[in-house]
């Protein structure tokens, strides 16, 4: 079964290398791989620098533990670590909003750039 999927990526530190770093590999995760356009928001419950944000759309046969695996790989590569997280700072933050009909990260979905970006997707 194929599940369509949606990405929350962010950065807080070093944002414009580490988001092309991180879109690098998921593009060598995700064949179809899509990206909206960067913008820049304000930390959320954290204290921090701006973060550097888009959301990403892809399709996978492989099931959710796998992929958020596969996604927790990519930031431990990046060198994002939970501690550093509590810090503040967030070299990749790399989240499943959506997998198949399931949402996740309820309170990122009434986030405003997430509806903004969401809408430049090519959604079904």
């Amino acid at each position: 079964m194929i599940n369509k999927i949606i990405l929350a990526i962010g950065s807080n530190y070093d944002p414009m290398s580490n988001m092309d770093q991180a879109e690098i590999y998921l593009r060598d995760i995700f064949a179809d791989i899509q990206f909206t356009r960067r913008i820049w928001t304000e930390p959320i419950g954290i204290d921090s620098d701006p973060f550097l944000n888009c959301m990403a759309m892809a399709s996978t046969q492989d099931d959710f533990e796998r992929i958020q695996g596969t996604l927790k790989q990519v930031e431990w590569q990046m060198g994002s670590t939970h501690q550093e997280h509590c810090r503040g700072l967030v070299k990749i933050d790399l989240d499943i909003l959506l997998f198949g009909k399931r949402r996740y990260h309820d309170a990122d979905w009434r986030r405003s750039y997430v509806s903004t970006l969401i809408g430049e997707l090519p959604l079904p």
